[in-house]
């Protein structure tokens, strides 16, 4: 990557994080003239326009960045966030699903892949995934909130009870 795209990159990566998202997508756009199949610069793109709620036009970044980059777990799981934002849920389930088998331990992936779950009234199917989850992060009262909802859903009011204490004692927020 020539230090002309990586210096392009960079401001980019400045002006998303100063809120700068109109500077951050321009200096995008020149890099991805540049180099099309820089994923990093379709990856920021993409957040850039989901912080933006333009979600369609994050999905389409995402979207990019995996067929530019098939094993990228965050190409995945970002494009399942773009498509759940969307009411997308089947398309942000298969994605979800291919960032998990890339990095089975992705918590962002797990974690909305289990909301979404939960909201579509698929708590068993849910349940892996949850569990998962609680592996990756054992000391995520986010996490043991989850489960709790989730076992509470299915009547397994032992195992919500416990995840509830659990979340309690963790600092539930």
């Amino acid at each position: 990557m020539s230090e002309n795209i990586q210096q392009q990159l960079a401001l980019a990566q400045q002006y998303a994080r100063a809120g700068a998202y109109a500077a951050a997508q321009n200096a995008l756009r020149k890099v991805i003239d540049k180099a099309r199949t820089n994923v990093g610069a379709w990856l920021l793109l993409g957040q850039v326009c989901g912080m933006q709620d333009a979600h369609a036009d994050a999905e389409q970044a995402f979207a990019q960045a995996a067929r530019l980059d098939p094993r990228s777990p965050d190409a995945h799981a970002y494009l399942g966030l773009a498509c759940m934002k969307q009411g997308k849920d089947e398309q942000a389930i298969a994605a979800f699903k291919t960032a998990l088998d890339i990095q089975p331990r992705l918590v962002m992936a797990l974690a909305n892949l289990v909301a979404l779950l939960h909201k579509l009234e698929r708590q068993r199917e849910a349940l892996p995934y949850q569990e998962r989850w609680l592996t990756a992060e054992p000391l995520s009262s986010s996490a043991h909130y989850s489960a709790a909802v989730l076992h509470q859903t299915l009547q397994q009011l032992q195992a919500a009870r416990k995840h509830y204490e659990q979340a309690l004692e963790l600092g539930a927020g």
